[in-house]
């Protein structure tokens, strides 16, 4: 037996990988092939590639692309970057170093079968989807690109602003569902500090002023959060993406997820735990009816990998259940498939109306569910960039507060 040991606690910069005049197959069946670590590759029993962080490990790559006649058994650390490609490596946490001893051990035992059958699809996939594919792609991507008018999507928004003008001045009842963070509110770093500001409270008296129109602040955010920020207001409040509700003038807080089971929430904390232990900067925030794992203040791209790695790994943990994962702006949430604030606003609608004009606004992925409405009256608002299904859309909280009445 002959095991290849790769250690690397750095950043490795390589840029004839990145050439789109030359790709793995030329370059690693090459260069690499003749040299005495390409021999190394091809007749090594397990290579073990172990960043504590990196980019695109093209070391993990090379030996892959070199265990030709052989069959090599790749131990990759799951903080590499080429840990989401090469999926029949063995991924293992570098800082569990007895982890990692077991994982040696067992790879050795492996049969040849089972040797063949791991190696040979990563291989096939990476002489396929070589730095050609990759600059092709890129390009492709590029150029099927449509970069949207500003000036027609003024124009739209402003058809709907005088909608509303319309509706107010023939006295319809009018509702806004609005959500905070993002919407009303620019996100901070630190949400403890997105407290409303000057320009937020002169919109909530605007609101608070005008006849016939009925306000509903729904966001993600808890009880307190609401209630402090937003108790005195004659407003409905809805906390926790549609969980809880305050109706206008009460004190007492309403439960409407009273037949939700939250029994998941004790599994699916710890897999969060370990993402924020793994994740310096990261932190998980525990709410009565959901799960939310922060990331704004890690690091930009590492953070935003290990976010996506919880996502899939979480939406595959829940595939046969009632539970909603949302991967939003820098934080991934866990919720009860029936909580939601689409659901929250259609009772709101059932009870409350009829409206004549209807109004929700929201940035990310929660609020789609209030644009996904089938409701005649609906002018749905998408804030900020990404795919949406809103009819309209607005730069940044600065022009939703220049566009509500």
């Amino acid at each position: 037996m002959f095991a290849l040991h790769v250690q690397r606690t750095h950043y490795r910069l390589q840029s004839t990988a990145c050439n789109p005049q030359r790709g793995y197959r030329d370059k690693v069946c090459g260069r690499i092939g003749r040299s005495a670590g390409g021999t190394l590759y091809a007749i090594a029993d397990v290579g073990v590639v172990t960043p504590l962080i990196d980019g695109m490990n093209l070391v993990a790559k090379e030996f892959v692309v070199c265990q030709r006649e052989n069959a090599g058994v790749l131990i990759l650390s799951e903080f590499a970057g080429a840990a989401e490609e090469l999926f029949n490596a063995l991924l293992v946490n570098p800082y569990d170093a007895r982890t990692v001893a077991e994982t040696l051990s067992s790879a050795l035992a492996l049969s040849m079968e089972e040797k063949r059958a791991r190696i040979d699809p990563m291989r096939e996939r990476v002489m396929k989807y070589d730095a050609r594919h990759w600059a092709r792609s890129f390009i492709n991507d590029l150029t099927s690109l449509t970069v949207p008018d500003p000036g027609i999507s003024g124009a739209k928004i402003y058809e709907a602003r005088n909608h509303i003008a319309r509706a107010m001045s023939a006295s319809k009842r009018i509702a806004l569902f609005l959500d905070y963070d993002g919407t009303l509110r620019e996100i901070e770093r630190e949400p403890a500090a997105a407290e409303p500001t000057p320009p937020v409270f002169d919109l909530l008296k605007r609101l608070s002023d005008l006849p016939n129109v009925d306000v509903t602040i729904i966001s993600g955010r808890s009880r307190d959060d609401l209630e402090a920020w937003f108790g005195t207001h004659p407003f409905r409040l809805i906390a926790e993406h549609g969980a809880s509700r305050r109706q206008p003038g009460a004190l007492i807080w309403e439960e409407l997820d009273r037949t939700v089971n939250y029994a998941w929430k004790k599994e699916l904390l710890n897999i969060l735990r370990l993402y924020e232990e793994a994740t310096p900067g990261s932190f998980v925030e525990e709410k009565r009816s959901s799960l939310v794992w922060h990331y704004r203040k890690a690091d930009q791209e590492f953070g935003a990998w290990k976010a996506r790695k919880l996502t899939r790994q979480l939406v595959a943990l829940t595939a046969n259940q009632p539970i909603q994962v949302y991967h939003g702006k820098k934080i991934v949430e866990v919720c009860a498939a029936q909580v939601n604030k689409g659901a929250a606003v259609a009772q709101v609608l059932e009870e409350e109306g009829p409206y004549e004009c209807v109004v929700c606004a929201g940035d990310d992925r929660s609020d789609e569910t209030m644009f996904e409405l089938n409701t005649p009256e609906l002018l749905s608002v998408k804030v900020g960039d990404g795919p949406t299904q809103a009819r309209f859309r607005v730069a940044d909280p600065a022009r939703l507060r220049q566009f509500l009445p």
